[in-house]
């Protein structure tokens, strides 16, 4: 089953003859989208355009539009030459100057030439695509909202394709606003042709109106025709056209001409190139002809289903009554407890470890576990050269064999199942794709997958990213990493973002930034001197994510080895309970470039170490944005595992499975270490992890002394309070209720409580001699007291 582009389909509106999309560009990326970013193709060529200095996109008639407005200046740091930070010569026998980002003040472009810098998106040769326009049926049609002319105003460029190398001859075709606006014309090199197309000058001087312009070209006939709004402009041109020949260096450049002169006023929206004619008579202008504008937006508004108690708000204190209802409480934090003597909360690492399988095929390390709700757990896995992979089993244990999803690049994919989302887009899934941002693809089934072709995220993806719909919060939030932070020792220090949405449609909010933004975050936070983080590829491949969503996951100076990084932090909201937020981060410990020298020499090469090991730790969180972190015991070590494998590196699945009372998760383990070359022999296998329910972190006091705990002022519903304990044989828990003034409530006090005593989930509490019925209190401002010895508080909850 093979992916599937949403794309714009072959069309007929108003021709004689059937017509193909060669490109359509929308342009309906961000407001403010920073240079080097993708200009998305929803042709089923996928021709990728790179925004430059020169351009800029700005509010369209249906979305985002393109403009020639240059970007925000910058001064430039020293760099490479392969990142364009460090100009080159002229060749000899040339007079241009290869590209860099101090010349770069294109518009738009997509070249075959400059291969001095990094290109990491893959396109075309220019001329060996349809936009070589030549003797065959085209049509070129675009929204156009114009400026009126100025003194002095020249020729405005609409696009050009040049054999080239580029500036250095004539050999172009090229489509050019007249100074007085009041025609185009159209020059192709290789026929000798200038056509002059006369239109409206006042519609294309009107700064407070768009206008659907198209250029027809009727091979058979040998004519161009120019409409306007529908309507022919003039009479029929005659002309004889020819493609340009293959150039090896050539280029397509949009707005502005092959030395960044003469921008085009105004802006467009919406431009697409078609092979045959699309328009041979009067017609009435189309609407947008994206073929899914509303793709990946929730079939009804999200909803806050319960607030979150305990996200951190200003000036909140731990007197604000706590309205607990009959929700389940986890103790993975001191946040319903914030007076406690003795206590520590601790993590619990899974009760047991499975061996799935061995991997012996190529398969990358982050995947993807969920339970599709009719019986099957479902592993999505990047597979050959990370097209998607999934592997399906109805025990959890013994799964049958990969299968074959995409046939594209899926990059490291986060997929999950949206409660939001129409029955066709109830799968959803992001992932990184070809170098040019972050996608989202849907699917029915999670098997048949259409990717969207506009980005998410116009940066690109350095791992994989976390995505989940909150219903406590009402926003999907993801979690995405960004190369910006530097570590102690000057090296990359890998971080994530969050971001927060309402919508999945793309592309999400986005708020670029200035260079003066990131100077002033400089001043307190370890960053590339790469700013703005754009800068980091170059002027022809799309930058990583930077500053521009709040950081969330990060390595901290003083409770972290130096040099330590959160790889992917695998972040989930607890399904089983409200309130919970947990994440399972690889972290990252690095030889190579740190000190003391007796620790950088582990990354020797003959030590086989490579550069560095990677474990698994516990996070916790009330809001999935203020994270707290529990690092041992470690949630998965280093070590010996079932099977024989000494593991060097410990990567969870994102996403849990609940059977009964068992969370299932899942690792992809290696016995290399990281970067670790061939001088170890690698084993890799799936492992299973089992945990008892709502086992994640204890409330756990110490065996020689008792430990207290006393809640905020809290309201309940229910009959009985239940814990998730376990006390061994010799340890135990007594709760009591009191008034919010310190005073014991009769017949409910600590002392009066019946000894809890055992390991169970729901463990009723008792009080002589009441029994276990509290619903007399229902309601009521309460607090809780809990004394215990030698015993793990997991949670509690009130249930009928």
């Amino acid at each position: 089953m093979n992916v599937r582009f949403a794309l714009l389909p072959f069309l007929a509106l108003a021709g004689l003859r059937a017509a193909e999309t060669v490109a359509f560009f929308p342009f309906d990326e961000p407001v403010g989208l920073y240079p080097s970013s993708v200009l998305s193709d929803h042709g089923p060529a996928g021709i990728p355009l790179l925004l430059g200095p020169g351009g800029s996109i700005v509010p369209g008639k249906f979305g985002g539009a393109f403009s020639t407005a240059p970007q925000p200046p910058v001064n430039y740091p020293a760099g490479s030459v392969l990142f364009g930070l460090t100009p080159l010569p002229v060749p000899p026998g040339r007079t241009v100057e290869p590209l860099h980002w101090r010349n770069a003040r294109f518009a738009a472009l997509l070249t075959a030439g400059e291969t001095h810098l990094r290109k990491e998106v893959s396109g075309p040769v220019p001329t060996a695509t349809g936009l070589n326009l030549g003797a065959f049926d085209w049509t070129v049609e675009f929204w156009y909202r114009g400026e009126p002319a100025s003194p002095g105003s020249t020729d405005a460029l609409v696009f050009e394709i040049g054999k080239g190398p580029r500036a250095e001859n004539d050999h172009v075709t090229a489509l050019l606003l007249a100074a007085d606006r009041s025609s185009f014309r159209l020059v192709n090199q290789p026929s000798g042709t200038r056509a002059t197309l006369a239109s409206d000058r006042v519609a294309l001087t009107s700064p407070a109106r768009w206008t659907h312009l198209a250029f027809v070209h009727d091979a058979g006939r040998g004519t161009l025709s120019h409409y306007v709004d529908g309507r022919p402009a003039g009479a029929p041109v005659a002309v004889r056209l020819a493609a340009l020949p293959a150039g090896p260096e050539s280029y397509f450049s949009l707005g502005r001409d092959a030395r960044w002169e003469r921008p085009l006023p105004g802006a467009l929206d919406e431009l697409r190139f078609s092979r045959g004619v699309v328009y041979s008579a009067a017609f009435s202008p189309p609407g947008t002809q994206v073929a899914r504008p509303d793709a990946g937006a929730p079939i009804r508004p999200p909803s806050v289903t319960e607030p979150l108690r305990f996200a951190a708000k200003p000036g909140a204190t731990s007197a604000v009554v706590v309205a607990l209802g009959s929700a389940k409480h986890l103790l993975i934090d001191d946040a319903l407890f914030p007076e406690h003597t003795q206590v520590a909360f601790v993590p619990t690492p899974p009760l047991r470890i499975d061996l799935v399988a061995e991997i012996t095929g190529r398969m990358r390390k982050h995947l993807v576990a969920i339970d599709d709700g009719a019986g099957l757990v479902r592993l999505y896995a990047p597979l050959d050269d990370d097209r998607l992979g999934v592997l399906t089993s109805r025990n959890g244990l013994h799964f049958d064999p990969p299968r074959l999803l995409t046939t594209e690049d899926a990059g490291t994919p986060s997929v999950f199942l949206d409660p939001l989302a129409p029955p066709a887009e109830r799968w959803k899934m992001i992932s990184g794709f070809g170098d040019r941002g972050i996608f989202l693809s849907t699917s029915p089934d999670g098997y048949t997958w259409t990717r969207l072709p506009t980005a998410v995220i116009s940066a690109r993806s350095a791992s994989q990213s976390n995505l989940f719909y909150d219903d406590q919060r009402g926003q999907y939030l993801g979690y995405h990493r960004t190369d910006i932070g530097q570590n102690q020792f000057g090296k990359t220090e890998r971080r994530f973002v969050m971001t927060a949405t309402e919508s999945l449609r793309p592309p999400w909010p986005f708020t670029p930034l200035t260079q003066a933004d990131y100077e002033r975050t400089a001043a307190t936070l370890r960053l590339h001197r790469e700013r703005p983080w754009y800068l980091d590829n170059g002027p022809l491949t799309p930058g990583g994510i930077g500053l521009e969503w709040p950081t969330v996951f990060r390595p901290r100076d003083g409770f972290d080895p130096d040099a330590t990084d959160i790889y992917v932090p695998k972040a989930v909201k607890y399904p089983w309970a409200p309130d919970t937020y947990l994440a399972f981060p690889p972290i990252y410990y690095h030889y190579e470039g740190t000190q003391p020298p007796t620790r950088r020499v582990l990354g020797d090469r003959g030590r086989a170490r490579g550069s560095g090991p990677i474990e698994t730790q516990l996070m916790t969180s009330r809001d999935g944005e203020n994270w707290s972190r529990h690092p041992r015991p470690v949630w998965l070590g280093v070590g010996a595992y079932p099977g024989g494998f000494d593991v060097q590196q410990t990567y969870m699945a994102h996403g849990m499975i609940r059977r009964d009372d068992e969370i299932w998760m899942y690792t992809y383990n290696s016995t290399a270490y990281h970067s670790g070359g061939k001088e170890r022999k690698e084993r890799r296998a799936i492992f299973r992890t089992v945990s008892r329910l709502d086992r994640f972190v204890a409330a756990e006091a110490p065996y020689d002394r008792e430990a207290t705990l006393v809640s905020r002022p809290l309201t309940f519903s229910g009959k009985q309070l239940v814990l998730n304990v376990d006390t061994g044989a010799s340890g135990h828990i007594q709760v009591g209720l009191r008034h919010p003034d310190g005073s014991t409530i009769p017949g409910f006090g600590v002392d009066e409580c019946v000894f809890v005593n055992g390991n169970e989930l729901r463990y009723p509490v008792e009080w002589q001699p009441h029994g276990t019925d509290v619903s007399s209190l229902a309601g009521r401002t309460v607090q809780l007291v809990v004394r215990l010895r030698g015993a793990r508080l997991y949670s509690l909850q009130f249930v009928p």
